[in-house]
């Protein structure tokens, strides 16, 4: 298939965007590609801004990190990211409808400086330009044969990640609208079904010319890579010093081949319930490639931003302003005495040094803190079982908030459930000001949004970070998680306590996985500045802070493994479920592949689950509520009939439910 020159603009125009003076030099003075746009730059450009092409993709991943309960509203949990059971409610998690756009539309246009052009249109106009160009000679075309190979990688990965949630998607005849033969105005869809061995193939064949010996002149992407053309992590604490150009190419092809063994087993997981025979040969070529799979946290697959990513940060904020760590999830981390506690959550306002409010109540109204009371209103106050500076330090300030959208317009008080993020404390009239005094304490620890967002939101003008540190530095370069060496192990453990023979025991990847996944989070907590491990103006809070920042000790980590041991696959799932916290969409597919965390009905008092819980969401009438397991099926308005017969393809395969909104729904690998 040839692609006319015109197709290419999209491409060209984002390019040039995105470029620097350098580049552009190095360009018009290539004489092998005098004329023409380098390979190498098309890439950078076909691949910028990876999974964070716009700011309402961030927006609502805090949204699916709600409905995999990290977090919860600060003044209340919500029913629309539920579905009433049987309902069609269309609820989904609609960051996927971003992922969607930005393969086939691109976001923004494509005057506008953020414009980042479609992925899957740019990667495969960039296969068809190595194919095809007039630019590069036919001899040469071979050089590119790395570039190519991680092209397609990418591309499928892409579409991939589409059929995941939708069941459906435009492939086998996507991006043929201006082909110079057999072009394809109205394009059908494909069924996840029909496609997923092609899938598997198509990365595959990759991986072969990835495994192979470099050719003579092979042309490395670099720099121009922004996944692996620089190593993450680097000289950790160094201002700017976060990232660094790989330079090796030998290392970098294979770190892509790497990648694309990890994501063969991604699918083949996914896919083991429908085709296990398949699945299994997958995986066992997969381990049976020398050193084919990654080894260590320094071979994941990240993509790096560059250092002005996100740097407007006051209507992204969200993830600092508005949310906080639920109570199951506090509680998940709190039973197991995880040193990711800090890192993940932080404090509340319940101790002197962290709130004025607090310090002034506990000098001058103690018994508010430690009795029920009545305010000027004759309601109770006082919630001794929370507020008590008796209370351990640690309980104290790290506390959750529920996840059930039932308590919402509860009234907050003694033995109770958190509703909300605060609590207000009256006081009576002061002799001088002969008014009554409110002070709002907050009860349930803020979510840490530094992860997200660069210096978890706050900039000159916003303070929505307040209460954690002074550290901002806007010189951080942030990355987002593609497939990691983490994920791999946890997979990998699941996959073994299934009976699948992996190489190791399944205590050995969970062991791998768990000290692996705390490891990077302990050093990307130096790279996002998180306040409690790196100012050493944080407040001394005792058995954390006493001598500076709080760090997490090889010593830390042997102690949490050896007093939460692997045991089963929930326990496995356990770890993932706290390992996705930065990556909340991948873990909604291992709930349903696996069916943990399980739900469970939790009253306050009660004793609560030894083990990782969803709390069981309910309506304020009490009516249940349940998941969505599917995404609703996008389509363009040209395109509406064959959007229309693909709908009724997926509506006949088991599971998927008896109209399209029924998003509790499954589809084909999600098999029941």
């Amino acid at each position: 298939m040839r692609i006319i020159t015109k197709y290419l603009i999209p491409c060209l125009a984002a390019l040039a965007l995105v470029g620097c003076k350098d580049k552009m030099r190095e360009l018009n003075t290539n004489k092998d590609l005098n004329s023409a746009t380098d390979p190498r730059f098309m890439f950078l450009g076909a691949t910028k801004s990876w999974d964070g092409f716009s700011r309402e993709v961030l927006l609502q991943k805090y949204n699916i990190m709600q409905l995999m309960q990290y977090v919860v509203r600060y003044d209340y949990a919500s029913v629309q990211y539920y579905n009433p059971a049987k309902a069609n409610s269309a609820v989904y998690p609609t960051v996927f409808n971003q992922y969607w756009n930005a393969y086939y539309n691109g976001i923004n246009d494509i005057g506008n400086a953020d414009y980042c052009g479609a992925y899957g249109s740019q990667l495969n106009t960039l296969i068809d330009y190595i194919d095809h160009s007039e630019f590069i000679p036919d001899a040469q075309r071979i050089w590119y044969a790395d570039m190519r190979a991680v092209c397609q990688i990418l591309n499928t990965y892409q579409a991939w990640r589409l059929f995941d949630v939708y069941g459906a998607a435009v492939y086998t005849e996507a991006f043929r609208a201006q082909a110079t033969t057999d072009p394809v105005i109205q394009p059908t869809y494909d069924l996840i079904q029909d496609v997923y061995l092609e899938l598997d193939k198509t990365v595959k064949e990759a991986i072969a010319v990835l495994a192979a010996e470099a050719v003579p002149n092979a042309v490395s992407l670099g720099e121009y890579d922004y996944f692996y053309g620089w190593k993450s992590n680097v000289a950790m604490g160094t201002p700017g010093a976060t990232v660094v150009k790989r330079g090796d190419n030998a290392a970098q092809r294979k770190l892509w081949m790497k990648f694309a063994n990890a994501f063969r087993l991604k699918m083949a997981w996914r896919f083991r319930a429908r085709n296990p025979q398949h699945s299994d040969e997958v995986i066992k070529e997969v381990l049976a490639l020398p050193d084919g799979l990654f080894a260590s946290n320094d071979e994941s697959c990240f993509y790096n931003y560059s250092e002005d990513h996100d740097n407007v940060v006051n209507d992204i904020n969200g993830i600092s302003l508005y949310f906080g760590i639920t109570d199951n999830f506090m509680h998940q981390l709190k039973r197991t005495n995880d040193p990711r506690l800090p890192l993940l959550a932080r404090t509340n306002g319940l101790d002197a040094e962290l709130s004025k409010g607090y310090k002034y109540i506990e000098a001058n109204h103690p018994t508010l803190l430690t009795t029920v009371t009545k305010n000027p209103n004759g309601k109770d106050q006082g919630m001794p079982d929370r507020l008590a500076p008796s209370i351990p330090i640690f309980d104290r300030i790290y506390q959750g908030q529920n996840a059930n959208p039932m308590l919402k317009d509860q009234e907050m008080g003694p033995n109770m459930l958190l509703s909300a993020q605060s609590y207000s404390l009256t006081i009576a009239k002061g002799s001088s000001t002969g008014t009554d005094t409110t002070i709002s304490l907050r009860v349930a620890s803020p979510a840490q949004g530094r992860y997200f967002v660069k210096n978890g939101g706050s900039d000159d003008v916003n303070s929505s970070n307040d209460g954690d540190g002074d550290v901002f530095d806007w010189k951080i370069k942030q990355r987002r998680p593609i497939i990691t060496y983490p994920e791999q192990c946890f997979t990998l453990a699941y996959l073994t306590a299934e009976g699948v023979s992996t190489g190791k025991t399944a205590e050995d990847w969970y062991n791998l996985g768990v000290k692996a996944a705390i490891d990077e989070l302990r050093l990307d907590a130096q790279r996002y500045k998180i306040q409690i491990a790196t100012s050493a103006s944080f407040p001394k809070i005792a058995g954390l802070t006493d001598n500076g920042p709080y760090q997490i000790t090889d010593d830390m980590i042997d102690d949490y493994l050896a007093a939460n041991p692997y045991v089963d696959k929930e326990s496995i799932v356990a770890q993932a479920w706290v390992y996705f916290y930065t990556h909340a969409e991948e873990m909604w597919g291992w709930w349903k592949l696996t069916g943990y965390p399980t739900v469970v009905p939790v009253q306050y008092g009660t004793v609560l689950p030894t083990k990782a819980y969803f709390v069981q969401p309910q309506t304020a009438e009490q009516d249940l509520l349940t998941w969505p397991r599917r995404c609703v099926l996008p389509g363009q308005v040209e395109n509406t009939s064959n959007r229309l017969n693909a709908v009724d393809a997926l509506i006949a395969t088991e599971g998927y439910g008896s109209n399209e909104n029924v998003t509790s729904g499954r589809i084909w690998w999600d098999k029941e």
